[in-house]
């Protein structure tokens, strides 16, 4: 794929909020978790794992703590106005991003505190945006979410999907076909003038 095609597809991406029900093949799903797989992390250390939520119950297990924690954190956080997206349930296939904190004790000694936290989280975003834009050259549709922001939350969703002590609970993926036509929409993005700066930061 040369640049031009792979900005296309860039610009292709959307973030889905309504599926069809329709079944993803596990070829399909497997494809856009090798591109994942693929992503640059810090010092190559690739901390992260992909847990693929497809049986029905499980799926339904996770929409519930997904619920759960939504409804909590309305009560503790004034202000909050989350709420449970009813397009989860049309959703064939959850793809949870589950990271690994502790290898940020690997880093180098100049890579402590902040500076670990920052390229920690930054490996593991790049491997969800590595599975966007997978997704959207399959003409799937995909939107992140964080999940388990809260320890009470964390808890719910390991035992749910059986997670570690060690792991955390970082992002949720839905996949699957859009129920609606994925369009680019440029009024929707800043002008390039407005964020490119040459050289040194200007207004």
């Amino acid at each position: 794929m040369d640049g031009e095609k792979m900005i296309r597809l860039m610009k292709s991406r959307r973030s889905v909020r309504g599926y069809l029900k329709k079944p993803v093949d596990r070829e399909t799903v497997l494809a856009v978790v090798e591109a994942g797989r693929w992503a640059p992390s810090a010092y190559n250390k690739q901390p992260w794992k992909f847990i693929v939520v497809e049986e029905a119950e499980q799926k339904k297990r996770l929409i519930e703590a997904i619920g759960t924690e939504i409804a909590e954190t309305k009560k503790r956080v004034p202000g909050f106005a989350g709420q449970l997206a009813p397009y989860l349930a049309d959703v064939p296939v959850f793809i949870v991003v589950v990271g690994f904190p502790e290898v940020r004790q690997e880093f180098p000694a100049n890579r402590s505190g902040v500076s670990a936290d920052k390229i920690y989280y930054a490996g593991v975003g790049a491997a969800v945006e590595n599975m966007q834009l997978a997704a959207a050259g399959f003409q799937l549709g995909t939107v992140f979410f964080t999940i388990g922001s809260e320890p009470w939350a964390q808890d719910q969703f390991k035992k749910v999907l059986a997670i570690p002590e060690k792991g955390e609970v970082l992002f949720c993926l839905p996949l699957g076909y859009p129920a609606q036509e994925m369009v680019p929409d440029e009024t929707k993005r800043k002008p390039l003038e407005t964020i490119l700066c040459w050289n040194k930061y200007q207004e």
